[in-house]
């Protein structure tokens, strides 16, 4: 993964992405700064129970010792979900570009939250990211199963189509298998491992291949108690949960940083040279794991930008707050809703903004108006197209209609142009050339040929000055008035001086 712009920019530090108090709410900075991003990003979110070091492990994606709060105490940092306030552009290992966010969870499991809490929390950082890292500590054994109990029940928190009208139980099948099919890749990060991957055999086997093991069903014993039986068979449902629901799945291992226990609770402000060296290569080969596999966040193969992602925030949260369930179908729908009005307005502006970057010299011919119009044309059919999601006939339909009234507006206002600078133009040559010779009594016109010789004279300079497409019915109409009238004033002016004779 490539780059573009450096980690350092705008805003280097956490900026309060979705605040979860009595309800929950979208920061005014996380609206300013995602509605500036037009670009497709990818979302990378962390979950995990607090005190299990989710933020630092951010923070070493950014390069950083510090970046996300780090505490050194018992008490959770991250309240609601946080995201970096910057988003570099990067180039991914499939050459697409994209925009980097980084969003940081609450630590689920607090003394000081309930667990419907804890599942939204959980819930919003799955619908929101394009790659999803679970973080935990020690081993995957029964205990680091039960913890993540929040997966058997996604269903319950996130729904991919409304329940309305339909068989609950064929719905919530249904929702289970195209849940599988949208949620983003998991990696399962364990902190402070210190086992040896080994198989029963004592055989050599990686990260990835123990998550799997770890997540194979617990068998019974024949003399297990009916609680016995009870705790297997919820944990084997978080596992199968696990394996449905993220077919993608990883697992890294990583040991503690640091052989000194009390560093820990200071690891933001220590020096690369205090951590472990092996620590060390692993971040580095989970950094190169992570943007090796990321891609750009998607929703019905449409790519998700920081203004698209802003909305489906929204749209979440607006759920979670009615005490509804966020349901990815509505969220998609409101989105194109939303988006289709945008890409309305942005098509529109793109188009006429093509037209005033043109150099002010008079009217337009037919030729160039066209040539124009087909350049504004293209640039509001893509800023049109860059900007909607999913959009419909009915949509499109709207936008052609929008641009031909204002190409129609436009084609007047430069047939209007047109006809008042060929006016102008006639009169001054009808002044200069012939009006003036009319009215002068030594130098006037002697014969209707003259006149006539003046009148080709007036067409040949108007046709050199003349611009825009009313030239020839201008001139028709100015013709049709002023050549009798001239014509006229020296048939008189002949007959007086010859009746004067």
């Amino acid at each position: 993964i490539k780059q573009k712009k450096k980690m350092e920019s705008s805003i280097e530090r956490p900026i309060p992405f979705i605040l979860a108090e009595s309800n929950f709410e979208i920061s005014k900075e996380a609206i300013e700064f995602l509605s500036k991003i037009r670009d497709p990003v990818i979302v990378i979110a962390i979950a995990g129970f607090a005190r299990t070091g989710k933020s630092y492990l951010l923070n070493r994606l950014l390069n950083r010792q510090s970046g996300f709060e780090i505490g050194p105490t018992i008490n959770p940092c991250t309240k609601g979900i946080f995201i970096w306030g910057s988003a570099p552009t990067i180039q991914l290992s499939n050459g697409e570009k994209a925009r980097l966010i980084l969003i940081d969870t609450e630590g689920i499991g607090s003394n000081t939250r309930h667990k419907t809490h804890d599942a939204k929390i959980f819930s919003l950082a799955l619908l929101l990211s394009s790659y999803f890292i679970y973080n935990s500590m020690g081993t995957i054994d029964s205990d680091a199963i039960e913890k993540i109990n929040l997966v058997a029940n996604l269903t319950r928190y996130i729904h991919v189509r409304s329940s309305a009208n339909s068989n609950q139980n064929e719905n919530e099948n249904e929702n289970e298998n195209e849940l599988s099919n949208i949620l983003s890749p998991l990696l399962w990060v364990i902190r402070d491992f210190s086992l040896a991957l080994e198989d029963e055999r004592g055989r050599t086997i990686n990260s990835s291949e123990y998550l799997e093991r770890c997540l194979q069903p617990t068998i019974g014993e024949r003399d297990e108690s009916i609680l016995e039986k009870s705790a297997r068979e919820s944990k084997n449902e978080i596992k199968r949960a696990i394996r449905k629901y993220f077919p993608n799945r990883d697992c890294v291992t990583l040991i503690r940083p640091v052989y000194d226990e009390s560093s820990l609770r200071h690891i933001d402000k220590l020096d690369q040279c205090h951590l472990r060296t092996e620590f060390l290569d692993q971040m580095e080969n989970l950094k190169r794991k992570i943007f090796n596999q990321v891609r750009i966040k998607k929703l019905n193969n449409s790519n998700i930008t920081g203004e698209a992602l802003l909305v489906l925030s929204q749209t979440y949260v607006n759920s979670i707050n009615s005490g509804s369930v966020p349901t990815i179908d509505s969220a998609w729908q409101n989105l194109v809703t939303i988006q289709a009005h945008k890409a309305l307005k942005e098509g529109i502006e793109n188009y006429l903004l093509t037209w005033t970057q043109i150099p002010s010299r008079g009217p337009l011919s037919e030729i160039e108006f066209e040539q124009i119009h087909l350049k504004a044309l293209i640039n509001g059919q893509n800023a049109f197209k860059k900007c909607s999601f999913g959009s419909t006939n009915e949509i499109e339909i709207e936008f052609n209609k929008l641009i031909q009234e204002n190409r129609d507006k436009l084609w007047q206002d430069n047939l209007i142009a047109s006809k008042d600078f060929c006016k102008s133009i006639l009169k001054n040559l009808f002044s200069q050339i012939i009006e003036n010779r009319l009215n002068d009594t030594m130098n006037s016109y002697k014969t209707i040929f003259e006149l006539n010789q003046d009148w080709q004279r007036l067409r040949n300079e108007f046709e050199k000055k003349e611009q825009g497409p009313a030239a020839i019915n201008t001139i028709y109409e100015f013709e049709k008035i002023n050549y009798s009238m001239s014509v006229e004033l020296l048939f008189n002016k002949l007959k007086i001086e010859f009746d004067s004779l």
